[in-house]
Order: structure tokens, then C-alpha cells, then sequence
């Protein structure tokens, strides 16, 4: 996994990819340190300052700014993730900004809906907050 750690108007930010994709966001911590912490990274990763990586990276600092940012087109790994967990969290990803869905309209919109609770379970997990809010 490469990764990248940043300042924001919120705190320290920490996005890690694997495989060109966003795997984690880690966000509102007090220290660079904590930040790289809890992305857990290891000696001998590489800090990650690709073109893609630096866009969104001055995204992420202009949301924390409260600008209007659309995140709908980052690639995020789901690897892992089971059919449901995927379409909830492309959904969710596509929800248009200050606007926001119940769990309700949210499985319903995924495709699954009595899936509310179900898909609770999968805001829970979810590893890239404000990229899939």
C-alpha cells in the first residue's frame, strides 16, 4: 500500500491506495503520527505523490474548507466487499453533495429494499468516509 498524509482545515488527513485505487481514509487526527498510525503503515512504504494522488489530495483539503467537492468518479478498492456491500457503497457514493439518504432509501436505491439494517452494517465498515459519505 502507497499513501499520503496531509494537512487539513480538520485535521490530519491519510488516504492509502493499493493498486492505484483509495483502500482508507483516515481523517481528523491530531498528528501526522496518529494519522500514519492508524493507516498502519510500515517501515519502507512509500509515500504516494502521483498526479491522481495530488488531486485528490487538494480535494480532500477543499472539502475540509467546505467547498462543494465531488468525489463520485474516485476508484475505491472493494475488494473483499460481497455483491450487496458494493452496490451499497457505489450508491452511496453517488449521493450528490449536502444531499444525504436515509438506510431505508439508501438499500432501496442499491437495489435491496428491506436491506435497511443491512446496509447500517455497511456504513458501519465503511473505510473511505467523505469519498463515500
Amino acid at each position: 500500500m502507497k499513501y499520503q498524509v496531509f494537512r487539513t482545515a480538520v485535521g490530519y488527513l491519510g488516504v492509502g491506495w493499493l493498486d492505484g485505487v483509495v483502500d482508507q481514509l483516515i481523517l481528523g487526527e491530531a498528528t501526522r503520527r496518529a494519522t500514519l498510525r492508524r493507516l498502519a503503515i510500515k517501515e519502507g512504504q512509500l509515500e504516494d505523490e502521483t498526479a491522481a494522488m495530488e488531486n485528490l489530495a487538494d480535494r480532500l483539503v477543499k472539502y475540509a474548507l467546505g467547498a462543494e467537492v465531488d468525489f463520485s468518479t474516485t476508484e475505491i478498492n472493494l475488494a473483499g466487499r460481497t455483491e450487496f456491500q458494493q452496490a451499497v457503497l457505489h450508491c452511496c457514493q453517488d449521493i450528490p453533495w449536502g444531499q444525504s439518504l436515509s438506510y431505508g432509501e439508501l438499500a432501496q436505491l442499491a437495489g435491496y429494499p428491506r436491506a435497511a439494517r443491512a446496509v447500517g452494517g455497511v456504513m458501519r465498515t465503511n473505510r473511505i468516509p467523505l469519498i463515500v459519505p
